[in-house]
């Protein structure tokens, strides 16, 4: 897994690599809380929990000096990278509209 973001390519590969591990992401989240709900148990080690919020709090020093949306950003590569932009519309498809 990725252990540095410093621009926006590493913040898509970062999400992508939660979403692989099955992960539904949320920027604002503490991933050392995060359980999987098929096993009741904790998706994450404490240790590795806390590595991805580290990676969390650089992939926002990242977009705000990209001047990036981080929630707009990381929610287009979920879309996509799961299928679900095949029935929801991407952000970026509804700025085009606005």
């Amino acid at each position: 897994m990725i252990k540095e973001i410093n621009n926006l390519a590493d913040i898509e590969q970062f999400i992508i690599e939660l979403v692989e591990a099955g992960v539904n992401i949320h920027p604002d989240d503490d991933f050392t809380q995060y359980v999987n709900v098929e096993t009741g148990e904790n998706s994450f080690s404490q240790e590795r929990g806390e590595e991805i919020n580290f990676l969390m709090g650089q992939c926002f020093k990242v977009c705000d000096r990209e001047k990036v949306d981080i929630y707009s950003f990381a929610l287009e590569v979920f879309l996509s990278k799961t299928g679900l932009h095949n029935y929801i519309p991407l952000p970026s498809e509804e700025s085009e509209h606005s």
